[in-house]
């Protein structure tokens, strides 16, 4: 029974290609800097993170054949060290897979609530002004004090993984051989967001933001790159594999998941938990300060002046150095033109409008058929109960 318990976030199959044994590995602690060896059984896992018993079940039931699915396409480029054998449909299932894996971390669990917090702050000043307010004696004060907090995993972040394969694939694809004799290392939230197009007044690292890079290293000797061919120009050029030889460049990775990591990192031997040590002082201004800002714009909507809520994430961003990826200057440019004409008003830039419409919509389709869903066995129940 402990076993079904014990729920992962990051899935076993993908922390074995790290294990020289396919048991263990080393888990070094990110603030405290202690290591100590945990059965892969037991590494990024928690009680009930899926909150209820039924919710797991559900998630279990939607997520087994998919996990044996998408651990035999990284089988197959890691066997292959190519994307040649892969379908249409394997790279579909590989897009779901970096998705998920961002998406049903810890990590992303807390990120969820530190966006709902900074758009619940900002209501909180209208919120007060209310009549239902003032019934129940709600003063400032006490709405201050008020923080959500998210039961369980970030289920809609999942569930846009799930249905969104499109937001990503539109990004070129490429493997990353580390040719030096320092390893890749992984860690608890291990599919890493970066962008070498930094501004305040846009978020850059959305699934479909301009300029966007991701990295997930696969095994200790290589890593899968996306990234947004219109910003980013990769040296060789269109290449599928790039051989990475210079060490500067595996650091940098590594230093990104550090930044991104939740807590831990992730290694196999105590010679690289020492190795990661060496890079975690260097980034750790870099850590766990990004917050969400929250602004208000008046638009008029059919002749009604309405407020719309714009949020972005602000924050210290490391900016790696790549040797193979350099930012398109025309690109970059252009967007930045873009920014200047808003004129510091926050704005939502995307890569392919019609891409995220189209994910929009199944995903508005799909909260009201869960809504349905959810009235009509509530108007069951009822009936049951009448009767």
């Amino acid at each position: 029974m402990t076993e079904h318990k014990n729920q992962h976030y990051v899935p076993r199959f993908y922390l074995r290609n790290f294990s020289s044994d396919g048991v263990g590995l080393i888990k070094l602690d990110v603030d405290s800097l202690k290591i100590s060896r945990r059965n892969i059984d037991r590494l990024c896992s928690s009680f009930y993170f899926y909150s209820s018993e039924e919710r797991r079940k559900g998630f279990e039931y939607a997520t087994s054949r998919l996990e044996d699915v998408q651990a035999g396409i990284l089988r197959k480029i890691i066997t292959d060290k190519s994307f040649q054998a892969l379908s249409f449909e394997d790279r579909f299932y590989l897009n779901i897979l970096v998705l998920l894996m961002r998406t049903r971390t810890r990590a992303s669990k807390i990120d969820s609530e530190r966006l709902a917090n900074a758009l619940f702050d900002s209501l909180k000043p209208y919120l007060i002004q209310t009549e239902e307010a003032r019934k129940r004696g709600l003063t400032g004060e006490i709405l201050d004090s008020v923080k959500l907090i998210k039961k369980g995993a970030n289920h809609e972040g999942m569930l846009l993984a799930l249905n969104g394969a499109e937001l990503i694939a539109d990004l070129n694809i490429c493997l990353l051989m580390n040719a030096t004799i320092r390893p890749f290392i992984t860690s608890d939230n291990p599919v890493v967001l970066h962008n070498q197009m930094v501004h305040k007044d846009f978020g850059c690292l959305g699934f479909q933001s301009p300029g966007l890079i991701i990295i997930l290293p696969l095994t200790q000797r290589l890593a899968l790159l996306l990234y947004d061919p219109v910003v980013n120009s990769l040296y060789p050029a269109g290449a599928s594999i790039v051989h990475l030889n210079n060490k500067k460049d595996v650091d940098e990775i590594n230093r990104l998941n550090i930044v991104g990591a939740d807590s831990s990192i992730i290694v196999d031997s105590h010679d690289d938990s020492e190795y990661a040590k060496s890079l975690v002082q260097g980034v750790l201004s870099f850590r766990g300060r990004e917050k969400y800002e929250v602004t208000a714009e008046s638009h008029i909507v059919r002749g009604e002046e309405h407020e719309l809520l714009h949020y972005h994430s602000v924050g210290p961003h490391y900016r790696a150095r790549l040797s193979f990826l350099s930012v398109n200057s025309r690109a970059s440019r252009t967007i930045g033109k873009v920014l200047e004409s808003q004129k510091g008003r926050p704005v939502s830039l995307v890569r392919n409008a019609r891409i995220v419409e189209i994910v929009d919509k199944r995903m508005d389709d799909l909260f009201a058929k869960m809504k349905a869903l959810k009235h009509d066995s509530t108007s069951l129940g009822q009936t049951s109960h009448d009767m």
